[in-house]
């Protein structure tokens, strides 16, 4: 009984110890297993480590397929890039390295008397790099395998977003005005994907201006209300992500514009401060107004009162400073209509030889411009009925009477019961 307990325990000892020295090939002999790097994405860009085997008899050439995106708007980045390939040692290492990745490296390492093999450099891709391919180059054709130690690491040269302080060129204070921050990331395809909370808005002195509520975000333009609360000057500063922009920011005292000259219609009643504009927030009185003629712009309170055409000159005090304004006072023409072109057909000439018909025709202008051309319609009756046009040129002052011959045509027959209607006419403003 005793026998047979030793002989299982005995095959079971057997077992382990196999599995054990399996396990244990697999851990301490590495240059059995195959090539393998691992890929990893980084915050700014990728690293490639690992260990591969070398195999002369297999294939003097190892290649790797890995994807890495570029992730710019632009597909397109410029990347540094650090290499290093470690060998057992230095009888194992070669004489020379041909590495290639993705056609955007292209490098050839040489044996220094060490068994390590590094480089560094610059490069520009495109869209995507997919893989690296590696060349080992030995004098002797008698290799063992050779298990290689492989760190590659790629980092972009981080592209700078571009930030622009945009607002008005001056400001008041009292109002509210518009902040404009254009930002154009090369690391955002849309800008429904901009991310507002790597912004921040600041003014160095809040006293003078402030923020007023949430940005409004539309294509690449972030826009901030803002209040402006006392003149004086301060400093906005924008940060976006690591990209910090600066810019001086002025808010003026509030103050009236009194124009010197100003237009004002026969008729129409307004007050003096319609004529005022006032930058910013703050209020005038306006005091002592004087016309220097009544007769065509009259005062009365704070109305003024234009009553015929002509000039006058109104004199105030504006938070007691005294302005004057030259105002023309103007008597408004409506645009004239063709009825206010009278015609009529007064006598007429036929010659029934060459059927040649000439009518007399008798202008009055109603309106109040010269007219200098008009197209006329001539209905006649006969036999058959005629309707002819025909233009005048020249010039008719208002009010006037005039009285022009003019060829309308050829006729069949002798017209009868002429009508003449003005179509359209031109005139002068």
């Amino acid at each position: 009984m005793n026998t047979r307990n030793n002989s299982v325990s005995g095959l079971l000892k057997i077992f382990l110890l196999t599995a054990f020295s399996f396990i244990a090939m697999i851990i301490l002999f590495p240059q059995s297993a195959q090539a393998r790097l691992v890929m990893k994405t980084t915050s700014d860009g990728f690293t490639l480590n690992g260990n591969v085997t070398y195999d002369p008899e297999d294939d003097d050439s190892l290649y790797h397929n890995f994807n890495y995106n570029i992730n710019t708007e632009s597909r397109s980045m410029d990347y540094t890039y650090q290499l290093s390939i470690t060998f057992p040692s230095l009888e194992l290492s070669p004489e020379s390295v041909i590495i290639d990745l993705d056609d955007e490296v292209h490098t050839s390492l040489y044996n220094n008397g060490s068994n390590v093999f590094s480089s560094k450099g610059e490069f520009h891709a495109y869209d995507s790099i997919d893989c690296l391919e590696m060349d080992f180059s030995y004098n002797s054709y008698d290799m063992p395998k050779v298990n290689v130690q492989i760190s590659f690491t790629v980092r972009e040269k981080r592209k700078q977003p571009d930030v622009t302080i945009s607002f008005a060129d001056t400001h008041y204070e009292g109002d509210t005005d518009t902040l404009r921050i254009l930002i154009q990331d090369p690391y955002v395809n849309s800008f429904m994907d901009l991310d507002i909370s790597k912004l921040s808005v600041s003014f160095a002195d809040p006293s003078i201006a402030s923020l007023a509520g949430s940005p409004i975000v539309t294509n690449y333009d972030v826009t901030y209300y803002v209040y402006l609360k006392k003149r004086g000057s301060t400093e906005i500063t924008a940060k976006y992500g690591s990209k910090t922009v600066k810019k001086k920011f002025s808010v003026l005292q509030s103050v009236a514009y009194v124009p010197e000259m100003a237009t004002i219609e026969v008729g129409k009643n307004t007050t003096l401060a319609s004529f005022i504009t006032i930058y910013g927030g703050g209020s005038v009185n306006i005091t002592k107004i004087k016309s220097s003629d009544k007769n065509v712009l009259a005062v009365s309170g704070k109305y003024l009162l234009p009553k015929k055409p002509g000039t006058a000159i109104i004199t105030a005090l504006y938070n007691g400073k005294k302005h004057t304004t030259l105002f023309t006072v103007y008597k408004n023409i409506s645009k004239p209509t063709v009825n206010q072109l009278k015609v009529s057909v007064t006598k007429y000439n036929y010659y029934p030889s060459s059927q040649k018909a000439y009518f007399y025709v008798k202008f009055t202008n109603k309106s109040a411009y010269p007219i200098t051309k008009a197209k006329l319609k001539f209905t006649t009756s006969g036999n058959e009925d005629v309707i002819l046009t025909q233009s005048f040129k020249g010039t008719l002052k208002p009010g006037k009477t005039k009285t022009l011959k003019i060829y309308v045509g050829k006729m069949p027959d002798t017209p009868k019961k002429i009508r003449v209607k003005c179509q359209k006419f031109w005139y002068k403003k």
